[in-house]
């Protein structure tokens, strides 16, 4: 991947693209592209992994008319470019970059649905003084941009956007609920107040001082034809799987694997060493605190296949040492630990001059691999048989709830809520996690709280922007539940905050054959009973398995990928704990200081947390981290007033 920015303003400069490009750099070490002409201005910050020698940004087409910068990877891009030489076309080198402007040439802005990648692009149409902008299906690759009084400025992350000078760092208000409620901003919000996301499957068109914003892809599930047997659904997504990992191996430079020791990742390993590069290399992170380590795990693989395994330690000290640049990197206020070993991970494998790895995310969303989907198949199975004998039992498979909060029927227990929960049958998967922002509330600033009421009146396929309500009435309650997972979590923040920005940190780019276009095509149609068997998660992934794994490590319980936060060790750091100090909460007055005091102190007589607790203190302490960072403003009384077009 690369890093990429520009604008259309008269009020910037070939100095502000410099400026804009530098601030990313770290994305892109290895070549500056630039293109500045009738304001407007496009910057490239290469990492070169296909054709190092003339993979130069940007593209033009044969007229120079056209201009491209682009983020990421185009994994048919040897098909596209046969495609356009019959055609005529003349291609400059063997970048697939270098096929973007002659197929904006042949299709216009029906070009994005014949691309199977991850990307980001931005297309400059000299012509027709127009700029496009567009991101892949599953939003992979980030990009941004700001629009105000005809200035639109755009980039892979919102630091250069501020660097820029044309937008203020103020915070977003929806978008601070909105982490304390999804883990992430939703819809098309940052955190900060006017910088938008382009939203996965989504271009965008400049022109004439106005943007008109497109989907040329959305994320939608199918029918599963019921003549399809197990057998042959599962030789369909095996042969999706290997052509998925082989297009992803394609590359000028080394290419690596990470291994947590989970199934996706030691799937992935395997299928790279047993079909493509018997020598491949994997990276992993093991843990100081033991009940997060799965290092036997991965050693078992790395033995198993006979190829090297690269080991970094995480320590408990870590989290206090590294959490100022994970935020710098992410933007993002966080609830959970889980970058911050990413960050160290990726940190190891740009030391040994590995710039790309392929990864297992993307599995358990799209085949049911999350307890969220086994608890939406025992709220089914409930609401059919409210008096079944099995009802403590099921419910004790997953999350560890205890019989007493089980056995509690009308005590706004878990057991209560399967049964009774009336919201919006799409959202219902989603609802228990989702109301916790009730909690969380209890500990913002009177001003912070009206704030949220008035945001609180929406409903969820308002806050969320979802599109596909009508079409959702024909999905199964799983269909359901994966597509809320995927739309709210997988590109809004694994992908991103465990994803790009922890890989890029470090000039490493991630690639992930589960999310591959045709094999994500072939999920969305498969039976839910292949998926999910009983309670079984991956069932059909792992039938694929046994032909790579030791079945013990396919059978095993799933370990779900966790970091430990060590709150003592966190609060001995005098910097962390400058940034909780009342002098420090107050100036920002997003949190009631006596309540944090309260609750720092109340943690801090405790030996074990609740997750609950553990993500309260995460949020409080990073949103802290990150209005330091950026010198955000918070604005307030503007907000209130309503002042924002995101309250």
């Amino acid at each position: 991947m690369c890093a990429i920015a520009g604008f259309v303003s008269t009020r910037c400069n070939r100095a502000t693209l410099n400026k804009m490009g530098d601030i990313l750099s770290y994305r892109g070490p290895d070549e500056t592209g630039l293109f500045y002409e009738h304001n407007v201005g496009l910057i490239n910050k290469r990492l070169s992994i296909i054709d190092l020698k003339n993979g130069k940004q940007p593209a033009f087409n044969e007229n120079q008319d056209i201009a491209v910068v682009f983020n990421g990877e185009i994994f048919n891009h040897l098909e596209l470019r046969k495609s356009l030489e019959v055609r005529g076309h003349v291609i400059s080198n063997n970048s697939d970059t270098a096929i973007l402007p002659h197929l904006y040439e042949e299709y216009g802005l029906a070009m994005f649905e014949n691309l199977n990648g991850q990307f980001a692009i931005a297309i400059y149409d000299k012509k027709l003084n127009k700029l496009i902008l567009a991101r892949d299906r599953l939003g992979v690759v980030p990009l941004f941009y700001f629009f105000q009084n005809r200035e639109f400025v755009f980039a892979s992350e919102v630091k250069a956007i501020l660097a820029s000078g044309r937008a203020p760092s103020v915070l977003c208000y929806e978008a601070f609920r909105d982490v304390f409620t999804y883990w992430s901003p939703q819809h098309d919000r940052t955190m900060f107040e006017g910088v938008k996301s382009v939203l996965p499957g989504q271009y965008l068109v400049v022109e004439d001082g106005k943007i008109t914003k497109n989907k040329y892809y959305k994320l939608m599930f199918k029918k599963p034809d019921e003549r399809i047997d197990f057998n042959t659904a599962r030789q369909g997504l095996e042969d999706l799987l290997l052509k998925a990992v082989e297009k992803r191996l394609m590359g000028d430079v080394k290419i690596s694997t990470y291994l947590s020791g989970g199934l996706d990742s030691s799937l992935i390993t395997s299928i790279v060493a047993k079909h493509f590069n018997s020598s491949v290399e994997a990276f992993s992170v093991n843990f100081e605190d033991t009940r997060f380590d799965e290092g036997d795990y991965q050693k078992q693989v790395c033995d198993m296949l006979g190829i090297k395994r690269h080991a970094i330690l995480f320590k408990n000290t870590d989290f206090a040492e590294l959490i100022n640049q994970i935020i710098w990197h992410s933007e993002v206020p966080l609830l959970r630990g889980g970058p911050v070993p990413l960050f160290k991970l990726s940190q190891l494998a740009g030391a040994n001059n590995i710039k790309v790895v392929l990864s297992g995310e993307g599995s358990d969303e799209l085949l049911g691999g999350y307890d969220i989907f086994k608890e939406t198949k025992i709220r089914n199975y409930l609401k059919k048989y409210p008096d079944s004998e099995n009802r403590v039992k099921l419910l004790k498979r997953i999350n560890g709830f205890s019989d007493s909060r089980l056995e509690s029927a009308k005590a706004g227990s878990l057991g209560y809520f399967y049964l009774h929960n009336n919201e919006d049958e799409l959202f219902q998967s989603h609802f228990l996690r989702w109301r916790q922002i009730g909690f969380f509330e209890r500990f913002v600033s009177d001003n912070a709280l009206m704030i949220f009421r008035r945001q609180k009146s929406r409903n969820y396929a308002d806050r969320l922007g979802f599109e596909c309500i009508e079409q959702s009435k024909e999905w199964s309650p799983i269909q359901k539940s994966q597509y809320i997972e995927a739309d709210t979590f997988l590109s809004r923040y694994l992908l991103s905050t465990q994803g790009d920005r922890m890989s890029m940190a470090h000039s490493v780019e991630a690639r992930f054959p589960f999310l591959d276009d045709e094999l994500v095509g072939y999920c969305m149609a498969l039976n839910d009973r292949y998926k999910i068997k009983a309670l079984n998660e991956k069932y059909i992934l792992k039938k694929i398995a046994e032909k790579y794994l030791p079945k013990d490590l396919i059978n095993r319980k799933k370990f779900p990928y966790r970091s430990p936060v060590d709150v003592k060790k966190v609060l001995s750091d005098s910097y962390m704990k400058y940034m909780l100090s009342d002098e420090k909460i107050s100036q920002l007055n997003l949190f009631n200081v006596a309540k944090v005091k309260g609750f720092i102190n109340g943690i801090m007589k405790k030996d074990v947390l609740s997750e609950r607790e553990i993500m309260l203190f995460m949020g409080i302490l990073t949103t802290q981290i990150l209005c330091s960072l950026f010198n955000i403003e918070t604005q307030m009384e503007t907000a209130i007033s309503g002042g924002y077009s995101c309250v």
